[in-house]
């Protein structure tokens, strides 16, 4: 949750900036939704929108009139991406425009400062639309706002985390050259280059594919046990042919197609790989115990539609 102090950007900003291109024409829904704070009826506010050269994100944005509570939260639309991305942006003293730069952090996604040794891990911010500024302004804001309790109790740190703070801000308010790291296995997060599409001289971009372990972290693994079982058969490639009953390749196309959100793939393998009454067993996770379960899949036809009907079964 932040504070009216927050330097992050607010939902009529966010309209004005990121809605520029008004031919996406995306609604801004507004809905009645409770404080957290307070327990009082605030306001929160959805624009699905299009980042310019990015994709398309849904914006939420939450305010009560009441405590003065404010945050705002970004998630993603379309599938899921391929790779991951790290962005490197090199931030010049005195350079005020590059803290200007709109900057969208996944939940996902790790930022980090080497000249100062510091990061901030996924869980420490969650998803948001902010700019470089204000998310190093957030951070100051965090880290600060226990110092009194931490002086009564452990002096020493409260006295190094004043120190760091002097940096960070420093660094915040363009005083000191750093490297801005935004890297995201996900690859959902971005950092804007205002002279897109042309190449941002201050500003490296990098994709790379994820790791068993990433792919696990971001659920992207049906079975975390999966994550062995890739390092092994990449140390030692199997010669092997194996034969698969019929219904296991559609099961692997499918639930792949599935972990992909592509609604047309997940069709077209069950009635490539699929025979009638033919039932296939995913292994899934159930969405009220998040315990592993198994999903059963059949194909079935009714007044010539064909259906596909899947079953949850929790062992």
């Amino acid at each position: 949750m932040d504070n009216g102090n927050d330097q992050q950007i607010d939902v009529g900003s966010v309209v004005e900036a990121v809605s520029a291109d008004h031919s996406f024409g995306a609604p801004l829904y507004v809905v009645e939704s409770m404080c957290m704070r307070c327990g009082e009826n605030g306001t929160t506010r959805f624009l699905l929108t299009l980042i310019p050269h990015f994709r398309k994100v849904l914006i939420s944005a939450f305010e009560c009139p009441h405590c003065g509570e404010r945050n705002n939260e970004v998630q993603f639309a379309g599938e899921i991406q391929p790779r991951g991305c790290s962005y490197h942006l090199e931030v010049s003293a005195g350079d005020v425009k590059t803290f200007d730069r709109q900057v969208v952090k996944s939940e996902s996604a790790t930022i980090k400062i080497p000249e100062l040794d510091f990061e901030i891990p996924p869980e420490a911010q969650s998803g948001s639309l902010s700019t470089v500024e204000g998310i190093l302004s957030r951070a100051a804001d965090e880290l600060s706002a226990l110092q009194e309790e931490r002086r009564k109790v452990d002096p020493k740190t409260a006295e190094a985390i004043d120190q760091f703070l002097s940096k960070l801000r420093a660094c915040a308010k363009a005083e000191t050259s750093f490297t801005f790291i935004l890297d995201d296995p996900a690859g959902n997060s971005f950092i804007e280059n205002p002279h897109a599409p042309s190449l941002d001289p201050s500003l490296t971009i990098k994709f790379y594919e994820r790791t068993p372990e990433q792919q696990a972290t971001l659920g992207y693994l049906t079975n975390p046990s999966q994550t062995g079982q890739s390092e092994r058969s990449l140390g030692t490639p199997s010669t092997q042919t194996t034969a698969l009953p019929h219904g296991t390749i559609g099961a692997t196309a499918g639930h792949r197609a599935i972990a992909q959100s592509n609604s047309t793939d997940i069709s077209d393998n069950l009635f490539r790989y699929s025979a009638p009454e033919e039932v296939m067993t995913f292994p899934s996770t159930c969405g009220a115990c998040t315990k592993l379960c198994e999903t059963r899949m059949r194909l079935s036809s009714w007044h010539l539609h064909v259906m596909i009907v899947a079953i949850g079964i929790l062992s």
